[in-house]
């Protein structure tokens, strides 16, 4: 069986949820470290060198207005290094994330993680957090292990439009 890696990639909070847990966690980037340095320090602790894990990684917002080019980079970064690693990753739409936590496509933030409690019995320490723990079991659902049951409304975000970068 494979573990599943969520990761909601930020350039300043990034979320993760991993383990079968699952455990939860926000990286952060230390104060000053900005540019390439921050790229390579998100890089580096992405615990993306889990054996035997998938990664289940949120796909860009292209709708986004600020930093757009900077997340580009991390995104880019992060697929690289999953990539070299040889693990399986598969890029969720934000769209789709928000249809699978709530049933619907332009859900905010805060219901993601209402949902998250509700559903999970788990309280997120933030919103990636949130963000990662669905991502997590859309890659739990896509193995076939789902954690927890969700109605049609939700797992018709799984239809279309997940991609598996490689295998």
């Amino acid at each position: 069986m494979s573990d599943v890696v969520g990761i909601d990639p930020s350039l300043t909070s990034t979320g993760i949820a991993y383990g079968s847990g699952p455990l939860l966690q926000t990286l952060k980037p230390p104060k000053g470290v900005d540019g390439v340095e921050r790229l390579v320090w998100i890089r580096d602790e992405v615990p993306y060198m889990l054996e035997d894990s998938i990664v289940v990684l949120e796909g860009y917002a292209y709708g986004a207005k600020h930093q757009a080019h900077q997340i580009g980079e991390l995104g880019g970064v992060l697929r690289v290094a999953l990539y070299e690693q040889g693990v399986p990753t598969y890029i969720v739409p934000p769209t789709k994330l928000k249809i699978f936590a709530t049933g619907k496509g332009n859900a905010s933030k805060d219901v993601v993680g209402y949902e998250a409690v509700s559903r999970f019995g788990i309280s997120p320490g933030d919103n990636n957090q949130a963000d990662a723990l669905w991502l997590w079991e859309i890659g739990n659902h896509l193995l076939g292990t789902p954690t927890i049951d969700l109605p049609k409304t939700h797992t018709r975000a799984l239809d279309g439009k997940i991609t598996l970068l490689h295998s």
